[in-house]
């Protein structure tokens, strides 16, 4: 599918490669990249449970680093708010959920600071996973306190970013009468980068739920995004806004079967 979006943008005289060796683009799908970002998401879950309704999910995301003497920690930091459908009832319940926290340790030199390019285009991070029950209600929250592993490897050369994101959380302490968490998820990369500010991205985060039986075990998404990035006159911080519908093609029973997503990314 990649190879013939590529085939067909390049038929057309479109052009992937960037006039300048950095791509900020490439830094805003890297969840390994030394750059700080600020998120603001919106995803809608439509024909969720029992009465067929929206799943609302407005989540705030900040992405920072430390610099390492080797290298650089990057953080991810999110915090949702969700308005919740009430399984037995006709209405909702509106709260924040649990607090999310991913750390990758990379090696790779931020080429915003640079004046030479990186030629090496595979990109990688790895490190710790956490999950603290903030939900302010038990129906927004696991009550469970998580911690596993958060593992990254892209291959990038100019115009696209390929590869994946994978984390992998279990609970280790919590509310005992409530179910234990053993969550991988997968973010699959697949980014085409068109002319200098255009992204169109195909798949989504796919969601394993070890803990359910087979049959409602997986969220299996696809769909595509399109990205634009704003940016006048080379400025330091610039704006990228994304817009995409997915369908999950495999799900668990009475959850959504696709959904729209809205965020702005704004470059610190």
């Amino acid at each position: 599918m990649v190879v013939i979006v590529v085939l067909l943008l390049s038929i057309f005289g479109v052009s992937f490669q960037p006039k300048s060796h950095y791509d900020l683009r490439q830094s805003l799908d890297n969840p390994a990249a030394p750059e700080q970002v600020l998120m603001i998401d919106f995803q809608s879950n439509q024909n969720f449970g029992n009465y067929n309704r929206s799943q609302d999910i407005f989540a705030i995301k900040q992405n920072y680093y430390s610099s390492l003497q080797e290298g650089y920690l990057v953080h991810h930091l999110q915090l949702p708010f969700i308005s919740q459908p009430l399984p037995n009832e006709n209405s909702s319940l509106f709260g924040f959920g649990d607090f999310d926290y991913r750390g990758y340790f990379t090696l790779q030199k931020s080429e915003l600071h640079s004046n030479l390019p990186n030629q090496n285009h595979w990109r990688w991070g790895v490190g710790p996973a956490f999950e603290i029950p903030t939900g302010s209600d038990p129906q927004l929250s696991t009550k469970k306190w998580s911690a596993g592993l958060a593992v990254s490897l892209i291959y990038q050369p100019p115009g696209m970013s390929l590869g994946g994101d994978i984390s992998q959380k279990w609970s280790f302490a919590g509310q005992s009468d409530r179910a234990d968490v053993n969550l991988t998820e997968v973010d699959p990369i697949v980014k085409i980068y068109i002319g200098e500010k255009t992204t169109i991205g195909l798949l989504d985060t796919i969601k394993v739920d070890w803990t359910q039986e087979a049959k409602n075990r997986w969220t299996l998404p696809m769909g595509i995004e399109f990205g634009q990035l704003i940016q006048r006159n080379h400025e330091r911080s610039p704006t990228n806004l994304r817009f995409g519908l997915f369908s999950n093609v495999v799900r668990p029973d009475k959850s959504s079967d696709w959904y729209w997503r809205f965020s702005i990314q704004f470059a610190q």
